[in-house]
């Protein structure tokens, strides 16, 4: 188990035509390195490197933003990020997080908007 305590900052992929946010992750890196480590394509996550491969043939690169930031364990830092998805998604977001996500995203997101609102100040 990793205790590594660092400084982790949670960030949003957005989509540079419409400003939707498209993923929320966390790194320990710079965001320009996780970035990168997105733009390669490598991280078994097919529906999101589809849309960056669109992107990349219209001459665009998904904007990374950060949202919040944790001084924590991996752990404590996926924990903030899943609070973060859940929120995104309850607000209306399509993600394409595959993880922390049971079932269906419809499905998923429908629970979600039944829930008292997370993250009340992000929002």
């Amino acid at each position: 188990m990793n205790t590594r305590i660092a400084l982790w900052s949670i960030y949003a992929l957005v989509c540079p035509l419409t400003g939707l946010v498209k993923y929320i992750g966390i790194t320990s890196t710079s965001l320009d390195t996780r970035l990168r480590y997105h733009l390669r394509g490598k991280d078994h996550n097919p529906q999101k490197e589809k849309w960056i491969s669109w992107l990349h043939s219209q001459e665009l690169l998904p904007l990374i933003i950060p949202i919040d930031s944790i001084t924590g364990t991996r752990k404590q830092a996926e924990q903030k990020e899943r609070q973060y998805i859940w929120a995104y998604i309850q607000q209306g977001y399509t993600l394409f997080n595959i993880q922390y996500i049971p079932g269906p995203i419809e499905d998923f997101a429908e629970f979600l908007r039944e829930q008292p609102t997370l993250l009340k100040e992000r929002f």
